[in-house]
């Protein structure tokens, strides 16, 4: 194994001796381009000037890969007479090794004793080496284990703090998302599974709702298709019927595949639907609201929710506001549990803009240039204060 102290007394690895040679190839290439435009002051002198700054480069490089070659063949030279010496158990076959690793007439000047004082320092040095590398190594991993530990502990505080946030939050008495997040959570098995459609609600699932186990969180997360939740319940209750299945659709979405519920009557799949209710395309509605202080196609029209899971026999539930939570989840999970179906209007709050969201903004604004920002605010701040 090369050391740091072998490297220092080569001449090659000497760094004054690099800076040298590029200095003296410098000066080689501005003597000769100099030298060419005096003898033939009509050529092209840049033209010079530049070939024999490749060439000194080329020479430098080939010069470079020579010293790695050399390096590489003198590292497995030493490593071969290490192992060679801790193989051996001759005394003067070990004397032998050393003096043939030498330069020849040195190695035949060389007194037996002076032969193992060689052979004790190069295996003092490999096991004084192997000890360092040992520590270094113990070291790195150790400092990896904090680091991991620091960006955990930062993770969890900042999580800590951004659920503080929407805690906080006033939901003008709708349903708080972090407030049922954190009751379905504590309700909900580790292998529980969560079925989020598309929209706002699946950003809040993303951020507010903890997984405990692996392939527990399934979303249409690719082509974010609206109307997945319904019917992907009822397949991964089918799938997995020894496991709680619950799923989190918008009152968008739910249009769509509303109709499937029927099916989980049918097959006898005990699940249970939340249908986050504020009466919008909210993820879409959110972000026409910042620019253009207007929503357009976005708002929906009523939805009778409890006429569609009577229409489909399905159990059905409300949650007005947080004084419901923990009543409703008790009911409908025990429900499920007995293998029948429910459906959940819960009256949402979404008046607080998901980190998602927020992003989506601040990044399209950034991705424009000075002009087009300047415009965007422009209109923005002249349709708050003319609606």
């Amino acid at each position: 194994m090369a050391r740091k102290a072998d490297q220092k007394t080569d001449s090659v690895l000497d760094p004054i001796e690099r800076v040298t040679e590029v200095i003296f190839g410098a000066l080689m290439a501005l003597t000769f381009t100099g030298s060419f435009s005096v003898a033939s002051p009509g050529e092209e002198v840049r033209t010079m000037m530049w070939a024999a700054l490749g060439c000194n480069l080329a020479w430098g490089l080939t010069d470079a890969v020579m010293y790695l070659i050399g390096l590489k063949v003198e590292r497995q030279r030493r490593v071969t007479l290490l192992q060679q010496l801790q193989a051996t158990q001759d005394p003067e076959r070990a004397r032998q090794f050393v003096r043939d690793a030498l330069p020849e007439r040195l190695g035949e000047a060389a007194s037996p004793g002076v032969i193992d004082a060689l052979q004790r320092t190069l295996l003092e040095a490999e096991e004084s080496d192997g000890a360092k590398i040992l520590a270094d190594r113990l070291d790195h991993v150790q400092g990896a284990e904090q680091r991991r530990e620091r960006v955990a502990t930062r993770i969890a505080n900042d999580k800590a703090a951004y659920l503080e946030t929407w805690l906080a939050h006033d939901t003008g008495g709708r349903v708080s998302p972090a407030r049922f997040f954190q009751a379905l959570r504590r309700r909900l098995p580790d292998d529980g599974i969560v079925v989020a459609d598309d929209g706002n609600h699946t950003f809040l699932v993303a951020e507010l709702m903890p997984m405990h186990a692996p392939r527990t969180f399934f979303s249409p997360s690719d082509f974010n298709s609206m109307g997945y939740c319904v019917p992907g319940v009822i397949g991964a209750k089918l799938a997995r019927p020894d496991r709680v299945v619950v799923g989190i659709v918008g009152d968008g979405a739910v249009r769509m595949t509303g109709l499937e519920m029927a099916t989980a009557v049918a097959q006898g799949t005990g699940v249970v639907w939340f249908v986050f209710n504020d009466g919008e395309l909210a993820q879409i509605a959110q972000a026409q609201q910042v620019p253009y202080n207007r929503k357009t196609c976005t708002v929906l029209p009523p939805l009778d929710l409890e006429a569609l899971a009577r229409a489909n026999s399905v159990g059905f539930e409300a949650m007005s506001g947080d004084a419901d939570i923990e009543g409703v989840l008790e009911r409908v999970l025990s429900s499920a549990a007995a293998g029948r179906p429910v459906l959940v209007d819960v009256r949402i709050d979404y008046s607080k803009r998901t980190r998602f969201t927020e992003g989506t903004i601040r990044t399209n604004l950034k991705r424009f240039d000075l002009g087009t920002k300047a415009r965007l605010v422009s209109r923005a701040l002249w349709r708050r204060i003319t609606g």
